[in-house]
Formats: C-alpha cells, sequence, structure tokens
C-alpha cells in the first residue's frame, strides 16, 4: 500500500489584525495541544489565534510590542502536553514566551546576544517528550540549538556556522522523536540533521535539489508517532516524508494558490487522527491533510 494525503479543510485569508479573526499576515507557525485544537503564530500581526480542528475561532492574544505577552513576529509555537502549556518563539524581541492554553501568560526568557541564554532571532522551539525538562530552541542568529529546562534555565548547546556535519547555517525548526533523538532543519544548507538528545551526530540528508531526498528551502518539521518525519519543502510547496533513517516516503502537494496546493508551507502539526496542519505562509490560511491508501 502506498500511503497519499489528500486535502481535508482550509481556513483563513489575508488581513490585518484589524480586519478580525480568521485572518493572516504570513502565518508562520502551527501546533496542536491534546484536546486537537489548533493554535497559530500569526506572524505579521503579532498575535496567537486559537481555534477548534475544525477551523472555528476560540480566542486570539497578543499584540505588536515588547511588554509581557506581546509580541514582535512570532515565528514559531509548540504545547507541552504535560504542563499543557504554549511556548512561542518571539523572534524580533530576542525571547521565548509561556502561555496557558487560555493565552494567560506566564513567564519569559531570552534577551539579543550571542551568550549562553541569549538569541539573535530564535525561530523553532520543540518540547522534549522524552525529558521532564527539557526544551530545544532554534537560535538561527547565532546558528545552533540551546536547550532549556522549562524555567528557561540555560542547560546546553549545539553547534555553529559551517556546512559540515554538526554545524549549521540558518536552522529554522526541530522537532523530537520518541527516543529523544533532535531533528534540525538546516535551512541554508538545504538539509535536515539528526542528533542524539545530548548533541551527538546521527546522520543528514538533503542537499540542493529537487530529487525525493533533495529540498528547494526545508523550513518547518514534525514527527508522528512511527517516527516519520514530515518536512515542509517551502520554496517548491511540498510536504516531505522520510522514515527516521531518511528514507524517502512520499511527497505532497503540489505549488500553488488553490485549495489543496501550497506556497510557501512552513509550520507543520498533527493531531490525534495524525491529520496534518500546515501554515500555508503565502496563501495566508491554514490547510489540512488527511491521509488514504492507494494500492
Amino acid at each position: 500500500m502506498v500511503k497519499n494525503y489528500t486535502f481535508y479543510k482550509k481556513w483563513g485569508k489575508f488581513g490585518t489584525a484589524a480586519d478580525g479573526v480568521k485572518r493572516f499576515y504570513q502565518p508562520y507557525g502551527v501546533a496542536v495541544d491534546p484536546y486537537d485544537d489548533v493554535y497559530v503564530s500569526d506572524f505579521g500581526n503579532d498575535r496567537i489565534q486559537k481555534f477548534s480542528n475544525n477551523g472555528i475561532f476560540i480566542k486570539e492574544w497578543g499584540k505588536h510590542g515588547s511588554a509581557d505577552g506581546e509580541f514582535i513576529f512570532p515565528t514559531d509555537i509548540s504545547v507541552d502536553f504535560n504542563k499543557q502549556e504554549v511556548y512561542v518563539s518571539d523572534r524580533d524581541n530576542w525571547r521565548i514566551q509561556v502561555f496557558d492554553l487560555d493565552g494567560n501568560y506566564s513567564r519569559k526568557w531570552g534577551q539579543q546576544g550571542s551568550a549562553d541564554g541569549e538569541f539573535i532571532a530564535p525561530w523553532g522551539i520543540a518540547i522534549d517528550p522524552t525529558q521532564i525538562d527539557n526544551v530545544f530552541v532554534t537560535d538561527a542568529g547565532n546558528n545552533r540549538i540551546q536547550a532549556f529546562d522549562r524555567g528557561g534555565m540555560f542547560k546546553s548547546k549545539l553547534g555553529k556556522y559551517g556546512h559540515k556535519s554538526g554545524q549549521f547555517s540558518g536552522p529554522y525548526r526541530l522537532a523530537i522523536d520518541r527516543q529523544g533523538d533532535v531533528y534540525v532543519v538546516d535551512s541554508v544548507n538545504k538539509r535536515v540533521q539528526k542528533f542524539t538528545n545530548n548533541g551527538s551526530f546521527i546522520i543528514e540528508w538533503g542537499g540542493f535539489g529537487s530529487s525525493n531526498n533533495q529540498f528547494l528551502g526545508p523550513f518547518g518539521i514534525i514527527i508522528d508517532p512511527y517516527d516519520n518525519v514530515f518536512v515542509t519543502d517551502a520554496p517548491g510547496g511540498k510536504v516531505k516524508i522520510f522514515d527516521n533513517s531518511a528514507t524517502f516516503i512520499t511527497e505532497f502537494p503540489t505549488l500553488g494558490s488553490a485549495t489543496g496546493q501550497l506556497d510557501w508551507p512552513t509550520g507543520i502539526a498533527l493531531d490525534s487522527d495524525q491529520k496534518v496542519y500546515i501554515a500555508d505562509t503565502i496563501n495566508h490560511r491554514i490547510q489540512v491533510f488527511r491521509e488514504s491508501e492507494s494500492v
């Protein structure tokens, strides 16, 4: 049987915060909580919007600014299933902010810089499902990954600028599998790198191109319960799926603006039924796909 993914649902269109809800200005991040509610980082509108998995608006929070609960270009969003908290990469405030599932502010950490615990453009964030207290952040401007406890205490770092294994050029997103292995989208180097939880290099794949194991510009990443790796290839308008040893499985859909097509897909998330939620950034919408099988 060959796995295929077909269009299921979409919501949103271009608009500013003044235009109301279900309007997006380049949504970059999407996450799903334990109840299958969907959170979207509405990048250009400096806010988070929360929806049911059917696209029904629930609430929003945030506005442009640097006070607690305000944002300047929120890029990624991740949900801690255990603590039921929402983590947001507040890129141009050089910090991580944490909220409860209703958007109530809890805490923050980070400032501009290159020392431990500081950021230059924090893009991606992932909660380690195997560790009680591990939060990983892609510090893209410093070309490294930083690990923290849930309170924001610095624990470790990985990488520096370069093109060799274990080095990065524009690490934008990351994800963690059931074994605790860390997968980093090394975007400018057009590859995915995989590491153990303590930072030891395991494998990499990619390179510039349009063949199955290549990328035009990888951006977002998520891992399903079977350790299959979903990567959004933004310029190509595709999601590429691999097993955890980098073997290509399938890809979908095509580049464009029609229903079921993608233009610069970035954030990606899965719900409890393994439906795939994609931040269709240039089309200013969320699209949902579900798996089908064909002989």
